[in-house]
């Protein structure tokens, strides 16, 4: 049994020196490694969790992986997911390269959502241009820009919305019309109606005499 423990206890300072030199290292993936034999042993592995959580964090914002999640933003063609990226990694990382190549290329899907925005209201399509107008204040159009379209888009809607209560309205055209058939006299049943007291008189006066 002596004998036993004596291993366990060599096993845990061996894990131990091996937590510290990780920690004094600072690589992300060995301290890893490092954290999960110690807690293994039941050894506390606070302090060294604590800096992986800081590693992991400082390489998510290291310049390589910066470069790389703007590049995949731009080949994504997504205003709102370009304006997104660029806005986080201006927060982090200000000075990035990268960012006056992603910035000119949202300029250029700006100018693409601005177009739409015009053939839309010139057909009248105010789904769409509903659509597209959320779509436009979210990637960073400035709000003077948008002013035309949501004017426009009051617009539409207002008109939408009369012709729609029109025709659900029980006096609406469809109504009228149906009043108006109501209306027409039916002719055949004159005619039969007519004939009918006709034949009646006839019949009278062959009766009188």
């Amino acid at each position: 049994m002596g004998g036993c423990e004596s291993c366990a206890s060599t096993r845990r300072k061996e894990v131990q020196c091996y937590l510290q030199q990780s920690m004094a290292k600072g690589d992300a993936s060995e301290l890893r490694a490092a954290i999960e034999k110690a807690e293994a042993l039941g050894i506390d592995a606070l302090p060294a969790r604590q800096q992986y959580s800081e590693l992991q964090k400082q390489e998510r914002q290291s310049p390589a992986n910066v470069q790389e999640m703007l590049r995949w933003a731009m080949n994504m063609q997504d205003g709102v997911l370009l304006y997104n990226v660029i806005q986080e990694v201006n927060q982090k990382n200000p000075n990035h390269e990268e960012l006056n190549l992603a910035r000119k290329k949202l300029n250029e899907l700006q100018d693409e959502t601005k177009l739409r925005l015009q053939r839309l209201a010139k057909n009248r399509d105010v789904r769409s241009l509903g659509v597209a107008l959320d779509r436009a204040r979210h990637m960073g159009i400035p709000a003077h820009e948008l002013t035309w379209a949501e004017q426009f888009y009051r617009g539409l809607e207002e008109t939408h919305s009369q012709r729609t209560s029109v025709f659900a309205s029980p006096t609406g055209s469809h109504a009228m019309s149906l009043r108006d058939t109501r209306q027409v006299p039916n002719k055949k049943a004159s005619v039969t109606s007519s004939s009918a007291a006709e034949n009646g008189d006839k019949l009278s006066m062959a009766a009188a005499l």
